[in-house]
C-alpha cells in the first residue's frame, strides 16, 4: 500500500510530502524564499525511536536577475524540482554520513542573451 500526504503554504508552494509504502516512511519538505523560489528541500526519515530526522538536504540558489519564464531552452530546468520565479543557478546535494552532512553532487547552470537576427 502507498499512501501520499501532501502540505501547502499560502501561496499554494509544496512544503511537505510524506510518503509511506510496503511500512516505510519518509518525508520531503520544502522552503522557499519571499518570491517562490525553492531555496532548499530535505529527505527525512525517522530513525529508531520514531523521531524525524533529516538524512539528505539540497541547497538551491537562483539567478535574481533572471525570471525562469525567461529562459528560452529549459531543458532540464524544466523537469528539476527547484522550481521558482527566478531562473536556477546552483544546486548541492548532501547526505547524512554519521553525524555530519557531506557535499555528493553540485550542479551549475549558465545563461547568455540572446540576440535577435538583424537579417
Amino acid at each position: 500500500m502507498f499512501e501520499n500526504e501532501l502540505s501547502y503554504d499560502a501561496r499554494g508552494n509544496l512544503i511537505k510530502n510524506r510518503e509511506t509504502s510496503d511500512g516505510e516512511r519518509r518525508e520531503y519538505v520544502y522552503v522557499y524564499d519571499e518570491v517562490g523560489n525553492n531555496v532548499s528541500s530535505a529527505l527525512r526519515e525517522p530513525d529508531e525511536s520514531g523521531k524525524w530526522r533529516e538524512t539528505q538536504k539540497t541547497i538551491n540558489a537562483f539567478e535574481r536577475d533572471i525570471l525562469a519564464r525567461d529562459v528560452m531552452d529549459r531543458g532540464f530546468i524544466g523537469d528539476y524540482v527547484a522550481a521558482g520565479e527566478n531562473a536556477i543557478k546552483s544546486s548541492k546535494q548532501y547526505f547524512l554520513d554519521g553525524d555530519e552532512f557531506k557535499l555528493s553532487e553540485t550542479l551549475e547552470w549558465f545563461y547568455g542573451k540572446c540576440e535577435p537576427s538583424r537579417e
